[in-house]
C-alpha cells in the first residue's frame, strides 16, 4: 500500500528565482558570499546560519540587479486582465 505522508520543514531557506540565474554575477555573488560568511558549530548548525544569511543577501541583491519583482509581476498581470476586458469588449487584434 501506498502512504504519503505530509511533512512540514518549516519556511524555506530562500526563494529561487530561475532569472536569477540569466545574470552573469549570480554564480560569483553566491560562491563569494558563501565562503564569506564564518560560523562556529556543527555541520548542522553552520549550514542552518549560512542560509539564513545567504536568504538575507540574496533578498537585497535581488531588488538591486532585477527591482521589486513582485510588484512587477502584479502590474504585468493586471495589464494583462485589462487587455483581456478590452478584448471581451472590443475584440482587439493580435498587436
Amino acid at each position: 500500500m501506498l502512504k504519503s505522508n505530509v511533512v512540514d520543514w518549516s519556511p524555506k531557506p530562500f526563494r529561487f528565482l530561475d532569472i536569477w540565474q540569466e545574470d552573469k554575477e549570480f554564480e560569483n555573488f553566491i560562491k563569494s558570499k558563501w565562503e564569506s560568511y564564518v560560523v562556529q558549530g556543527n555541520e548542522i548548525i553552520v549550514l542552518k546560519e549560512k542560509l539564513k544569511m545567504l536568504k538575507s543577501d540574496l533578498k537585497g541583491w535581488n531588488k538591486d540587479v532585477f527591482g521589486h519583482t513582485e510588484k512587477i509581476k502584479l502590474d504585468i498581470l493586471r495589464n494583462i486582465q485589462e487587455l483581456d476586458m478590452r478584448d471581451d469588449v472590443d475584440s482587439l487584434d493580435e498587436n
